[in-house]
């Protein structure tokens, strides 16, 4: 997981001046940009790949199940294994 505070000071930023900038470049916020890729990257492989959805959790970052499912839920308005299931 890459965290803000290490990304800003990288960037020879404060925390908030990273996120104000990133915010107006991205349009969303820091958390939300990291929580989209991570989810069209499970999408990626429930789709290509025959990994369990705990499997595919943890390679995407999450450290539980539930938030898994709940960031899953809200990216893509559908459990993973549903999405699996139809294919998408």
């Amino acid at each position: 997981p890459v965290r803000i505070d290490r990304v800003a000071d990288e960037l020879g930023l404060s925390r908030r001046s990273f996120t104000r900038l990133f915010r107006e470049a991205a349009g969303c916020s820091y958390a939300e940009h990291v929580e989209r890729v991570r989810i069209r990257y499970a999408c990626r492989l429930l789709r290509d790949t025959a990994r369990g959805i705990a499997a595919i959790a943890f390679e995407c970052g999450y450290e539980d199940l539930s938030s898994f499912y709940r960031a899953f839920k809200r990216q893509t308005r559908s459990s993973p294994g549903r999405w699996r299931e139809r294919g998408l």
